[in-house]
């Protein structure tokens, strides 16, 4: 457990030199960064499994879990993304519920930047926001019809 605990300490360590996204002064980090670190850190020692959690998969929508087993210890991450309601889950929502799953569960064994979400959930996030205040924005600036009798 000794080697554990070290090889967890150098993966913060390595994370916290890490250039992540800046947001709002916080560092947020990629999926691919902490699973990177993660993999070289524990080579052979560490498993991912994802499903599909088919009871959530309706209406338009994919649910996914990802199990990360690291010598005795288990984390989890679940993701639910709708299919179509940005552009890449228009193409691909499964692989984008995997992803941010995946990272749900690197941030639940301790690896992220300053934050629990990762830097793909912080743009998508702003991206989201984005268009609904844009969508807002032109109900506002449509010109009223009025019927004339």
């Amino acid at each position: 457990m000794k080697d554990y605990a070290a090889k967890y300490e150098q993966m913060k360590k390595t994370l916290s030199k890490s250039k992540g996204m800046d947001f709002r002064g916080k560092n947020y980090l990629t999926v691919a960064t902490r699973h990177s670190v993660l993999m070289n850190a524990f080579p052979g020692e560490t498993s991912i499994d994802s499903s599909i959690i088919e009871p959530l998969c309706k209406d338009g929508m994919v649910a996914v879990k990802v199990i990360i087993k690291v010598l005795n210890n288990t984390y989890s991450g679940l993701a639910l993304e709708k299919i179509g309601s940005t552009f890449i889950n228009k193409t691909s929502a499964l692989e984008n519920a995997e992803t941010s799953a995946l990272g749900r569960a690197l941030a639940a064994m301790g690896l992220h930047g300053t934050e629990y979400a990762s830097a793909e959930e912080v743009g998508n996030a702003v991206i989201q926001q984005n268009s609904i205040a844009k969508k807002e924005k032109s109900k506002k600036e449509e010109p009223k019809v009025v019927a004339k009798q």
